[in-house]
């Protein structure tokens, strides 16, 4: 298990790099029913040398990140919760003894910026204290185990506080 976890977290700190969220679930944070559309989102976005399109996938998103090795393609669903919209990310992995985790990323579009920032997993960590079922692994990062509706309800009661998420980062509409 810590094996299958360490490639998860390694594919997705490479994607992303520094401010990384080291706090991951097996299970969804967003469900299709709660799922909505930001059509802001949408387009070809640029971040340091790297590029992301984001597409609408029905009432969700496929998100594909472009760098200097293989793309990856993630998919997204969005819920609002009081001014924040939060994405609900998973890598789209078809691999054998790897298994796909969901991370959480805050945005924000203002004119041809989408800003975005990983969960704080230290803040949420403490807000939750013991009432998530959380495991350690080797490295920081803790992997949710905690049924979706049961993480879901502590999500959506701490989710909206600018305080569960570190620093913004941005990224550049290119259309």
């Amino acid at each position: 298990m810590h094996k299958i976890m360490g490639m998860a977290a390694v594919a997705i700190a490479a994607t992303f790099c520094g401010g990384c969220s080291e706090l991951f679930s097996l299970n969804e944070f967003v469900t299709a029913e709660q799922s909505v559309m930001d059509r802001s989102l949408l387009g070809v976005w640029t971040w340091n040398d790297a590029n992301f399109t984001i597409q609408a996938d029905g009432n969700s998103y496929t998100i594909r990140y472009f760098d200097k090795g293989p793309a990856l393609k993630f998919h997204a669903r969005l819920i609002r919760v009081g001014d924040a919209k939060l994405l609900d990310v998973v890598e789209d992995i078809d691999e054998p003894f790897v298994v796909p985790v969901h991370f959480l990323v805050r945005v924000w579009t203002e004119g041809g910026t989408l800003s975005w920032t990983f969960l704080d997993s230290d803040w949420m960590k403490e807000q939750t204290g013991r009432r998530v079922a959380l495991q350690a692994s080797r490295d920081k990062s803790r992997l949710i185990v905690a049924s979706g509706t049961q993480w879901s309800a502590e999500l959506l009661k701490f989710a909206a506080d600018d305080k569960a998420f570190s620093s913004r980062n941005e990224l550049t509409r290119v259309q």
